[in-house]
């Protein structure tokens, strides 16, 4: 890992302050709730592990208990006491927490909710450790929308960072990654990196829908052509028409202007109103206005504009 404190120090400007920002959250003495944001491929859950090895000799950082919400998303209390007795001394960490079920939730806020100790468990509050969670979704779908309730949201955005894509970053140091991720790969039979690449990684960069991802299979595919033993000067047009067709992560949609959750504590009229408001501001979006968007949904403008 090397010194703790220049872990960090190379990566682009953008990546570096979200990374230092986290760093801050999770060294918090008050063990406060970490959200952590940021499509695929940018390095939320990469960085979590760094960042807690580290600082493996500090309370609550001695390790990590991963938890996938996609596959524990309907667990009852007894899963959650035991990832909670696990994670004693370490941090917890619970990935696409947007895929928790309602009820699970509410198990898990029963859990993670602290006594004035800061100090977690269900019942008797005995267990120290950080908590953090990690969602592709962008903020606004998870505290507007009924994808979290209310009050699990509040608990787990204490703290809240999100990392950049190469369209946020203008393709800052995405070459860097590009040699990083290469040499991960740690290809031994060719140990020289494609430099005929640069160009075409760097202009195209925003593309990289995976941004990490991307990368690996970028690499992985030209190393194939070398072990093929395909001309060194064909394989870029190959990469190229490759990555476009089949190799490139597909788009992120992290807002869901087309889900509407129905609220199961509110009666009929109240969630007809909250829908007709959520189906309006989505025919905005999609129309641009919301005459267009009447004409579409095959109702009156002056009925839709006082929804």
């Amino acid at each position: 890992m090397g010194n703790k404190k220049t872990i960090y120090q190379h990566e682009p400007t953008k990546r570096r302050e979200v990374i230092k920002k986290l760093e801050g959250y999770l060294l918090n003495p008050g063990r406060f709730s970490v959200l952590v944001l940021g499509l695929h491929g940018t390095g939320k859950t990469h960085w979590l592990h760094c960042l807690q090895e580290a600082h493996k000799e500090l309370d609550c950082l001695s390790g990590i208990i991963s938890v996938n919400a996609r596959l524990a998303q309907d667990e009852r209390q007894d899963y959650w006491q035991e990832k909670i007795q696990q994670a004693s001394g370490k941090l917890l960490l619970i990935e696409d927490v947007e895929k928790l079920s309602q009820e699970t939730q509410e198990i898990l806020f029963e859990g993670i909710s602290t006594d004035r100790k800061g100090r977690v468990g269900f019942g008797k509050k005995e267990v120290e450790l950080r908590v953090a969670f990690t969602s592709t979704y962008d903020i606004k779908t998870l505290r507007d929308t009924d994808q979290l309730s209310n009050k699990f949201f509040d608990r787990i955005a204490q703290f809240v960072v999100r990392f950049p894509t190469y369209l946020d970053t203008k393709s800052e140091g995405v070459w860097q990654d590009f040699l990083e991720s290469w040499k991960k790969m740690n290809f031994q039979e060719q140990t020289k990196p494609p430099h005929q690449l640069k160009d075409w990684v760097e202009y195209n960069a925003y593309k990289f829908n995976g941004n990490f991802r991307d990368l690996d299979k970028i690499i992985i595919n030209w190393h194939n052509c070398r072990l093929i033993k395909m001309p060194e000067g064909n394989i870029l047009s190959y990469i190229q028409k490759e990555f476009e067709m089949y190799l490139h992560y597909p788009s992120h949609s992290t807002v869901l202007p087309e889900v509407f959750y129905l609220n199961e504590k509110e009666n009929y009229d109240a969630n007809l109103q909250k829908f007709r408001a959520h189906y309006k501001a989505w025919l905005i979006k999609e129309y641009g206005n919301l005459k267009k968007g009447a004409k579409h949904a095959g109702k009156s403008y002056r009925t839709m504009e006082g929804w």
